[in-house]
């Protein structure tokens, strides 16, 4: 019989405020055959926001290609308001980039995408707070569930047994 083996994964997917370093974009520029801007100046801040733009794209792009990510799924979670912490109402997905594009709405600054132990938690950062999210895969068991009608008509604590893991080797 097989050991079950423990999920303890945590890396970061995806980090759209992370520090660019200068020998990145010392790199970027050599690569492109371009000049490099003089650290600190106007142009260097802009060849920063292009690497930003870049990797914000190819986030995306991986999203929507990722065949693993197109499974059903749930957003949980809390916005982060001036007022209070208030829950989110439990929202079922039918992939992975709908849920992601769902958390981050157009007031939200900053992102940070990280994978803890089978789940996707995203942070999204705006003039407020902090928004966080879970989006975790439902499992056979827990689609059934979902689907039922009561749940469009009646507030619902989702279970854990409706979740079954993301493996880290299907995440991009």
């Amino acid at each position: 019989m097989a050991k079950f083996q423990k999920n303890n994964s945590v890396f970061t997917i995806f980090e759209s405020d992370r520090e660019i370093e200068f020998d990145e974009v010392k790199e970027r520029c050599e690569i492109n055959d371009r000049d490099c801007p003089e650290e600190d100046s106007h142009e260097y801040y802009l060849e920063c926001m292009r690497i930003h733009e870049g990797e914000t794209e190819d986030f995306y792009a991986s999203l929507e290609d990722c065949k693993a990510l197109k499974v059903p799924c749930m957003v949980t979670g809390e916005l982060g308001l001036w007022n209070g912490h208030p829950s989110v109402v439990p929202m079922k997905f039918d992939c992975v980039e709908d849920a992601v594009k769902h958390c981050v709405s157009r007031d939200i600054m900053d992102i940070d995408v990280v994978y803890n132990k089978g789940v996707i938690e995203i942070n999204c950062y705006h003039h407020d707070g902090t928004n966080c999210f879970n989006i975790r895969k439902l499992s056979k068991k827990g689609k059934a569930e979902v689907e039922k009608g009561k749940y469009l008509f009646e507030d619902y604590e989702p279970k854990d047994w409706w979740f079954c893991q993301f493996k880290p080797e299907e995440i991009f």
